[in-house]
């Protein structure tokens, strides 16, 4: 981790534990972290930014850290309301979540008035594990299970809005969907008739023991979502298939497609189909 990411994480630390605000890292940060320490993987793609889900009870208290932040050297992003820069590489995102913050799973932003979807967060940050980043900081993240429903909606959102980031939501997916259960979790891919999932096949079981974790947390309004997600992995040349299938490289469709059906199978395992 680069040392102004570090110092950037430091101080959002320090500033929500004087204003008594949880901040639990929910972004590809996280997930970085999961790869390293429970497999020691490389994630898929490294990250210069951290992103925490705060639980405010006001606006008031999302302007005061912001307020905070900018005291201790963070520049505010003129135009994106939850972002802030530390430096010249690293940047922070602010995103809040629960009862009083949301309507039906949405947040609208009160100066932009744009609407963010924060379904899942609730279920999300409530399975937290901590994780050292460096010397005396250890950070609160959510685990693989938490990040992939979080990505699963957050593809379908940008998808739909043209957001050209659901691209690297889907390759963040595809990354846990190949690797999940791996190291010392490996010896739970061969029990998963135990969970009543069948006809996977071993290379394919770390996505259906996923599809098992995130169906056992899905909030109800996060189990719509995740079965749009369903059904549109389910189509060979969906749109989630061709996020991930590099032009040129057809033939690995079938494979994609194989673990897309694998952790449909252990969703519906756990939530009925």
């Amino acid at each position: 981790m680069n040392p102004e990411l570090l110092q950037a994480i430091r101080t959002v630390l320090r500033s929500t534990g004087s204003l008594k605000l949880d901040a639990v890292l929910v972004g590809a940060l996280a997930s970085e972290l999961a790869a390293s320490e429970a497999q020691g993987l490389a994630a898929a793609r490294g990250t210069f930014d951290a992103d925490f889900a705060i639980n405010f009870a006001s606006w008031k208290q999302f302007d005061a850290l912001k307020t905070s932040l900018v005291g201790n050297g963070f520049a505010a992003d003129p135009t994106i309301e939850h972002r802030l820069y530390l430096g010249k590489e690293s940047m922070i995102d602010l995103i809040p979540y629960g009862p009083h913050m949301n309507r039906n799973g949405e947040l609208l932003w009160p100066s932009s008035q744009r609407m963010m979807v924060v379904v899942g967060f609730d279920e999300a940050c409530a399975h937290t594990v901590e994780s050292r980043v460096g010397q005396g900081v250890t950070v609160r993240r959510i685990t693989v299970p938490e990040f992939a429903l979080l990505k699963t909606i957050a593809f379908l959102d940008r998808h739909a809005s043209g957001h050209p980031k659901y691209r690297s939501d889907a390759e963040d997916l595809m990354f846990w969907f190949r690797n999940y259960g791996g190291g010392s979790e490996e010896g739970r891919k061969y029990c998963l008739s135990e969970e009543g999932v069948s006809d996977v096949h071993f290379v394919d079981a770390g996505a259906a023991l996923l599809g098992i974790e995130v169906g056992k947390m899905a909030s109800g309004a996060a189990d719509l979502r995740i079965r749009m997600f369903l059904q549109q992995t389910a189509d060979l040349y969906g749109p989630f298939l061709n996020a991930v299938i590099t032009p040129g490289f057809d033939d690995n469709r079938p494979g994609v497609h194989s673990l897309c059906t694998a952790f449909r199978k252990g969703y519906e395992a756990v939530r009925g189909v």
